[in-house]
């Protein structure tokens, strides 16, 4: 249910002192980012920048539908993040589009433990609407969860990027980048080639191996696969 070819990248705390910055510097992910790496990396297919809160920063927003409220995860994505992670959505609904990105609509998919809990048994979500920290959102689609998807659950909740930043005032901080690169490529070197780009951006020393993080999905396919053949 995710591109072979694929990697998360995050970013973390220097670890070397570089072009008169300190050790321990936090260095942010942003937007303009991905534009690079898009016209400087011809290897890479797709990138999905993404925030979230409950997962990694604070504590899981609130979500109300009347009188049942419980807290979930919430995810900022672009409609490519379906493009590198597959995601089943219910009959009748869909995921993020571009336009609920350019016109930052305040829409969302839940997921079915999401539906489950907060709206009654033989109702349809599709078309009604959830407050998420005090704000409402008309849900497009109801997202079917599907085992061993990471950090992932069946309560989370996603809502476009745009509307995303404008909800939690983040501007073009990005939280992770989800890169997928084509088929016939190393995504490991791809990795690296990345990670440099980040790294001259940033004002990163080239041998700081903390500032940046990762996790090759490419990388660990190649090696199961391997181990299979092997068997």
């Amino acid at each position: 249910n995710i591109a072979m070819n694929s990697m998360f990248i995050w970013s973390e705390k220097t670890s070397i002192p570089y072009a008169g910055f300190k050790t321990g510097r936090n260095i942010q992910l942003t937007l303009s980012d991905m534009d690079y790496i898009k016209k400087t990396i011809p290897e890479v297919q797709f990138i999905a920048p993404r925030n979230s809160r409950g997962v990694f920063w604070g504590g899981p927003p609130l979500v109300v539908r009347k009188n049942k409220s419980s807290n979930y995860n919430i995810y900022g994505d672009f409609p490519d993040y379906t493009r590198i992670a597959t995601k089943k959505i219910f009959n009748g609904g869909r995921f993020i589009n571009e336009e609920d990105i350019k016109y930052k609509r305040k829409v969302c998919v839940i997921g079915e433990r999401t539906k489950t809990e907060l709206f009654e048994k033989d109702e349809d979500p599709i078309g009604k609407y959830v407050k998420i920290d005090d704000i409402y959102f008309q849900v497009i689609g109801v997202h079917k969860f599907i085992p061993g998807g990471g950090f992932e659950t069946d309560g989370d909740i996603f809502i476009p990027f745009e509307t995303f930043k404008r909800l939690y005032n983040t501007g073009d901080a990005v939280g992770f980048l989800l890169i997928a690169g084509y088929d016939d490529i190393d995504i490991v070197e791809v990795e690296n080639k990345v990670k440099i780009q980040l790294k001259e951006i940033h004002k990163v020393h080239p041998d700081d191996n903390r500032a940046i993080g990762s996790f090759n999905l490419g990388s660990f396919f190649t090696r199961a696969k391997n181990f299979a053949n092997g068997m």
